[in-house]
């Protein structure tokens, strides 16, 4: 399978990438940017309204000329109304843009039926009487002034597209995903169970009904349904671009994950809404995952994604979670977060309140409007806070500038200024207040358990899991099994299970120099069946305003089977 392009030239950003997500957005190429900077820097474009030299007005005819020969061989299955969108996804550039297209014969009754009209789509309107006369043709249905630099750059995306041959793209694509099909129906568990349920209408045996996308779900051992959002998570670390959920489709998720109306006002009802990364419910999936080829692609795509399922989905040792629970544990470390996403302050005691930990991930750090987090600027993790409670203080540090910021703890909610830069977070605003979160709890006995893990010594992984409280206890994931914890002696504080907690890859930033790595995400992924989780999440309950803690008291587990 000869591929179409040089990948490594035209696509440049594509050499530790690899992107199955065409349907979703396609990629521009360099020569398509190339051609498209040189013109525009080499001539002036006007507003067309404004202009009388027909230079952008003749760039709109042109695109839309183009667009005719990409669409011609379709044209004689057109009907009135058929609208077909080309903004992204054939060319990658530019994107929010589109065109409508239909047969000539359909124009008139498209102009009868059109209910309002903008600059330009008129030869007269009145202003009291709102009288008014559309234009004739095409130009009745151009309300405004058209996006002209965009309908221009994208005659340059036609024009990469007609050289390589659109018949070409459909053939080659089309047998890439057919190839990928193939191999993906070739996988199964050691008991003969398919990895793979795929939403299909056929088998790939025609490129005239079935385009370069495949759709499935992935199955656990058992035959039962697993989550899409592990999978994605394995994607993301390692650098792959798919889609999951349900593609703004409702009719085609309904179709084959056989949903009613009813099922989809009861997944809402339960807290499932669009584009969330809830994936299973009492089972069921929510979604699916869609592969989409685009001209760019090649087989070594392909391989890549069927050696991930293998390493981490047919090869793996999945964790067989204990339902044991220690009847007594000790707490051994607390760590607050006084800014989400940046370092962790240690105590050895601590306040507790009705929301969490005092001052526990209680600001933010923003850049203009937008919240920084780990995931976007990794070198937060090395700004340090410490609180003085006798001073009523907040510090902030970052060592490898040895700047040091201090400032008082603020009882209004109101925002200050930071003055000292810290890395690329400069003058930023770090705004109050957060309303308090559940604390993250995990054991010292889940840091140690695994043997590629024990390689990083404790203290490392106690900094990537960014824990609040880290108890000791006897038994792996136990805490899974912890209905309730109570101190000890003086009963006036206690934890309460919510749920598991889910990881995303903002896991593997060393928490120490800010680098990314694969670990502990990789090591998660072989031992979980479903979504990649670690540790617990647990709301306080208090019998006054506030309860202190300090580490080496213990706590009673209730366990989850023991809670009535």
């Amino acid at each position: 399978m000869e591929e179409l392009i040089d990948r490594a030239t035209e696509f440049p950003q594509l050499s530790n990438e690899t992107y199955l997500d065409h349907a979703g957005a396609g990629l521009f190429s360099v020569s398509q940017l190339d051609s498209a900077h040189k013109e525009l820097s080499n001539n002036l474009f006007c507003n067309p309204h404004s202009s009388f030299d027909g230079k952008t007005g003749d760039s709109n005819t042109g695109m839309s000329l183009q667009g005719i020969k990409i669409f011609k061989s379709i044209s004689r299955h057109l009907s009135c109304g058929v609208h077909i969108w080309f903004n992204g996804l054939i060319f990658g550039y530019p994107t929010g843009i589109g065109a409508l297209v239909l047969k000539s014969e359909c124009l008139d009754q498209a102009l009868k039926v059109k209910k309002y009209f903008g600059g330009g789509a008129v030869q007269m309107n009145t202003v009291h009487e709102r009288k008014k006369v559309l234009k004739m043709g095409v130009e009745g249905l151009e309300d405004g002034t058209l996006p002209y630099q965009q309908i221009f750059a994208s005659i340059h995306g036609f024009n990469f597209i007609q050289n390589i041959n659109i018949y070409r793209i459909s053939q080659y694509t089309f047998s890439l995903a057919q190839k990928c099909y193939k191999e993906l129906k070739m996988l199964f568990y050691s008991n003969g169970n398919p990895l793979i349920l795929f939403n299909l209408s056929n088998n790939f045996l025609d490129p005239r009904t079935q385009g370069p996308i495949i759709n499935f779900n992935i199955l656990n051992f058992d035959g039962t349904h697993a989550g899409f959002s592990k999978f994605a998570n394995l994607c993301s670390v390692h650098n792959i671009h798919v889609r999951v959920g349900c593609f703004c489709n409702i009719g085609a998720c309904a179709r084959y994950l056989n949903f009613k109306d009813k099922d989809i006002e009861s997944n809402f009802q339960a807290g499932h809404t669009c584009g969330d990364n809830m994936d299973l419910l009492d089972g069921r999936p929510l979604g699916s995952i869609r592969l989409s080829f685009g001209y760019y692609n090649n087989k070594k795509d392909i391989r890549i994604l069927i050696e991930l399922l293998q390493k981490y989905y047919l090869n793996n040792q999945l964790m067989n979670f204990t339902k044991d629970c220690s009847p007594l544990i000790s707490l051994k470390h607390i760590f607050i977060y006084p800014i989400k996403s940046c370092g962790a302050f240690s105590v050895t005691n601590w306040q507790v309140v009705s929301s969490g930990l005092l001052y526990d991930r209680q600001w933010l750090i923003l850049q203009g409007n937008k919240i920084l987090s780990q995931k976007s600027e990794p070198l937060l993790a090395l700004i340090r806070p410490a609180i003085n409670l006798k001073e009523n203080t907040l510090s902030l540090s970052f060592d490898e500038l040895g700047s040091r910021l201090i400032m008082p703890l603020l009882k209004k909610r109101q925002k200050f200024e930071m003055i000292a830069c810290v890395g690329k977070v400069c003058n930023e605003v770090i705004s109050g207040y957060d309303e308090g979160e559940d604390a993250s709890l995990c054991s010292l006995t889940d840091l140690t358990a695994n043997s590629t893990l024990n390689k990083k010594n404790t203290t490392w992984m106690m900094n990537q899991f960014r824990a609040n409280l880290i108890f000791e206890s006897n038994f792996i994931y136990e805490e899974r099994n912890w209905g309730r914890l109570i101190r000890r002696t003086v009963d006036d504080i206690s934890f309460v299970y919510k749920d598991v907690c889910n990881r995303c890859k903002m896991l593997n930033i060393d928490q120490e120099n800010a680098d990314k790595s694969k670990e502990p995400m990789n090591t998660l992924s072989k031992i979980m069946e479903s979504n990649i989780d670690f540790g617990i999440l647990a709301s306080c309950v208090l019998k006054d305003l506030s309860v202190n803690i300090e580490i080496g008291q213990e706590f009673d587990v209730i366990s989850t089977s023991n809670l009535k």
